[in-house]
């Protein structure tokens, strides 16, 4: 593509994103405007001889590079001698009181093709408008506030929003910047129920702090440095319903410690690059679970009923996962991807609990062992797909055509 003609794609739907925003945000929105780029964010596996990837896009520090651009910036790094990223989503953001803040989402993949641009149909490819995003509930010809769901990369921006604190639903801090002390002084919002701490550099004290807000029910965590990482004098949080830690150390942290403060907890996500170390019971309430490590230890003790339990232990045994299972009576749906179990575990657990879904890519199940569970709870649902041979065999079973 000519760098000209991707220039003037790119204006069009600058002012297009704009334009569309006006219609849902309260607050006047200036006309000049300022551009957030998010590079790499799609899947980029499996690549076309006339696809490129540049992998280092993806870095935090990359990301707070271009968290500032002028539309000529804009160009300037997704344009690449005529090749350009496959799509590039739109969405108003915020303001920073002279300027319109515009967050560019974009595909990982760029391409000399002009065939491979996704939104041909609605004429200006790559791009497409996206939000901004609209609340739960919405009702057409409603308005509402542009802090109403806040990105903030910067202390500068972080004074920005201290006189709209009320009107936050839901608050992301990316970044170096917001370290425990910074955390540690976040005055309250009052409106906030989700919180998102993306690349954070907390040690822990920031994070403990966080208990202020009054309706907070949803906080994720991505940690920058886990080897600092540690909990101790944990308030509780009486309204969290969510909570996601991305990152956490291979030693133990005093995860317990906050868990034990979370009496309303439904849904937890944990994930660590090594092991997990948990010695504690995980809240009655829970009833989504997500582990991803190379294994959990500690005497960690799971609900007895789950709807959805997730466990990718990618290098526990079975005896691992039997003595992680002990305490269940009860799963909806389960998927242990990428943890080595084996067609003996499989068939025992499939019969064990009244399961609705299963997922065991990436074991060591066999395609035996998932023909003779298809055969036997015909009405669970089981990843990886059945094959050809198994589908047409389910085709006969159930007297559907052979060719089903």
């Amino acid at each position: 593509m000519e760098k000209k003609v991707f220039a003037e794609r790119f204006h069009v739907a600058a002012t297009t994103a704009l334009d569309f925003a006006r219609n849902f945000i309260l607050e006047p929105l200036p006309d000049a405007k300022v551009f957030r780029v998010r590079l790499n964010c799609s899947y980029d596996k499996n690549l076309r001889s006339d696809e490129e990837v540049y992998p280092e896009d993806g870095s935090m520090e990359r990301a707070h590079q271009l968290r500032q651009c002028t539309e000529a910036e804009v160009v300037e790094v997704l344009w690449r001698k005529g090749s350009v990223p496959e799509w590039v989503d739109l969405t108003v953001v915020g303001v920073t009181g002279t300027q319109t803040v515009v967050k560019l989402e974009c595909c990982g993949r760029f391409t000399l093709a002009e065939t491979l641009l996704y939104h041909q149909r609605l004429g200006n490819p790559p791009f497409l408008i996206a939000g901004p995003t609209l609340p739960v509930g919405y009702k057409h010809g409603d308005h509402f506030s542009i802090w109403r769901d806040a990105e903030l990369q910067s202390q500068e921006e972080l004074k920005q929003i201290q006189s709209h604190l009320q009107k936050v639903w839901r608050l992301r801090l990316l970044g170096s910047e917001f370290d425990d002390s910074t955390l540690i002084s976040l005055p309250v919002f009052p409106s906030m129920e989700i919180l998102a701490l993306d690349h954070s550099p907390t040690r822990g004290e920031g994070l403990q702090s966080q208990s202020k807000h009054p309706k907070l029910r949803e906080l994720s965590v991505g940690l920058a440095h886990p080897e600092g990482f540690r909990l101790s004098n944990v308030p509780t949080f009486p309204a969290l319903e969510t909570l996601w830690v991305h990152g956490l150390p291979s030693r133990p942290c005093g995860l317990e410690e906050l868990l034990c403060r979370l009496p309303q907890l439904e849904s937890l996500t944990l994930e660590s690059d090594g092991n997990i170390f948990l010695d504690a019971p995980i809240s009655k309430a829970s009833r989504y679970l997500g582990i991803t490590a190379n294994n959990v230890l500690g005497e960690v003790r799971l609900p007895r009923e789950l709807r959805f339990l997730s466990l990718h232990l990618r290098e526990s045994s079975v005896v691992d996962v039997e003595r992680l299972l002990r305490t269940v009576e009860k799963v909806r749906d389960l998927s242990l991807r990428g943890t080595p179990v084996d067609d003996r575990f499989a068939e025992e657990i499939v019969s064990r609990f009244p399961l609705e879904y299963v997922d065991l890519v990436e074991t060591k199940v066999s395609d035996d062992a998932l023909r003779r569970l298809a055969k036997a709870h015909p009405s669970l649902r089981i990843d990886p797909k059945l094959d050809w041979e198994m589908a047409t065999a389910a085709g006969r079973s159930t007297g559907l055509p052979v060719d089903w």
